[in-house]
């Protein structure tokens, strides 16, 4: 009878045991389950598709630019058309309508324009040569409106990769780098850091964002251009939207996940 009572105690221990055993793994399984997946850092209408009937965009998906950072030092920033979103000429509202500062992204190379500029592949002539880019939230937005172009230092503007600044225009900042050009507009010259011939380093600050446009105002944004010497046609301006992307997605340390093509 002593036996059979240690044998059933025997028993009664090893299956609380395993129990214990199981409810450990599974505890050491909750520590260890894998964080689920994290949203991508961009999102993005894929290269040339414009709004529709704003222009002939083209489907490049090159990265021209692989190395270089993001022209925006730390602001969430968003690439949409300051012509035909709310606060362009065309369209009316307010260029701090919170739709301005919104995922997904829009590409604006090639889109129309009055001047003319053309593009070795865009398909037409009188286009946009570069993107623009937004910065901030509409409550910065609303924040540096008030002020002159002068005082607009809330969102920092930094160069792309190593190089020297090649020309400072009226509002605008050129920076060579090996066979492309950088071309920074709207920067108010007031509070450009930066002087013509100067050697600079990638992620240094250049200036700001602001609405500078040679004595007039245009909304807040930084139209942005790569200009780089193509064999076929020597330096010409070539679509920085994928290299923007993917230079955002590395300063958030995420992923870029393209949307199907909608627009143009």
């Amino acid at each position: 009878m002593g036996a059979r009572v240690r044998g059933m105690a025997l028993k009664l221990a090893m299956i609380l045991a395993a129990g214990l055993v199981l409810a450990g793994c599974e505890r050491l399984r909750e520590r260890v389950r894998p964080d689920p997946p994290r949203p991508p850092a961009v999102t993005f209408h894929p290269p040339g598709d414009l709004l529709a009937n704003t222009g002939q965009g083209v489907e490049d998906w090159t990265i021209y630019a692989p190395d270089m950072v993001f022209p925006i030092n730390d602001q969430p920033a968003y690439l949409n058309s300051q012509v035909h979103n709310p606060g362009g000429g065309p369209v009316g509202g307010d260029q701090c309508d919170p739709a301005n500062f919104a995922m997904p992204w829009r590409d604006t190379f090639c889109e129309r324009r009055s001047a003319d500029r053309g593009s070795f592949n865009c398909p037409t002539r009188r286009i946009h040569q570069g993107v623009d880019i937004r910065a901030g939230t509409p409550a910065l937005c609303n924040q540096e409106r008030r002020k002159p172009s002068r005082e607009m230092t809330a969102i920092t503007i930094v160069a792309v990769a190593d190089g020297f600044i090649s020309n400072v225009g009226r509002y605008s900042v050129d920076l060579r780098s090996g066979g492309r050009v950088f071309r920074y507009i709207h920067l108010d010259p007031a509070t450009v850091k930066v002087r013509t011939g100067d050697p600079v380093t990638r992620g240094q600050e250049i200036g700001y964002l602001s609405n500078a446009f040679g004595g007039s105002a245009t909304t807040m944004h930084l139209h942005f251009e790569i200009k780089q010497n193509m064999d076929a046609a020597g330096f010409t301006w070539v679509s920085p939207y994928a290299s923007l992307v993917d230079a955002y997605a590395r300063r958030e340390g995420g992923r870029a996940q393209a949307l199907p093509k909608t627009g143009s």
